[in-house]
């Protein structure tokens, strides 16, 4: 076990996220899989900072969309079945508009923290990030930095005073995680 190894690809997370304002999905898929490698509990590690993540938006989603959708949906683990619908009914809420994206994504990460504690899920390499992988692939701290910030960094809309704000969090919320 060697947690210096996660603790440095942190600190650099840490610079890229002064550099520019986000910590890339490279970044963080890199930290995912150091956790993976050097923590026995590792599973559970990630599961409490996907959960937090979630958690930190919440609010957003209770907002504007079926708050008792998402209360049956959180306090109760859910099949594979109901997490597809869950997911269906998040995508049909983009017809709503711009005003609905925060709640959608903020849904969005208490599908993908729910769908990584149930499936083997693995964390794919991407070129560009996000931008080139499917949603299901997106993981539940991006779906959460939408929801905080208001948009993708690619779509030029959200707040990059929030989003620097939401992955300084992740950063300390994981490190907290990690000891």
């Amino acid at each position: 076990m060697n947690p210096k190894k996660v603790f440095k690809l942190l600190n650099a997370a840490q610079e890229e996220l002064e550099n520019k304002k986000y910590i890339s999905y490279d970044s963080r898929v890199g930290i995912y899989c150091s956790i993976l490698e050097e923590f026995i509990d590792a599973n559970m590690k990630l599961l409490c900072l996907f959960y937090d993540s979630a958690e930190k938006v919440k609010g957003f989603y209770s907002d504007r969309l079926d708050v008792g959708l998402y209360s049956k949906f959180e306090n109760q683990r859910r099949t594979l079945l109901e997490l597809d619908e869950f997911r269906t009914y998040l995508d049909n809420q983009f017809e709503m508009g711009i005003n609905f994206h925060r709640s959608i994504y903020a849904g969005y990460a208490l599908w993908s923290s729910a769908m990584f504690q149930l499936t083997s899920k693995t964390f794919p390499r991407s070129q560009n990030g996000e931008i080139d992988l499917d949603i299901e692939d997106w993981d539940p701290p991006f779906f959460a930095c939408l929801a905080y910030c208001g948009e993708t960094s690619w779509e030029q809309v959200g707040d990059s005073g929030l989003r620097k704000e939401f992955w300084s969090w992740y950063l300390e919320e994981l490190k907290t995680i990690l000891v």
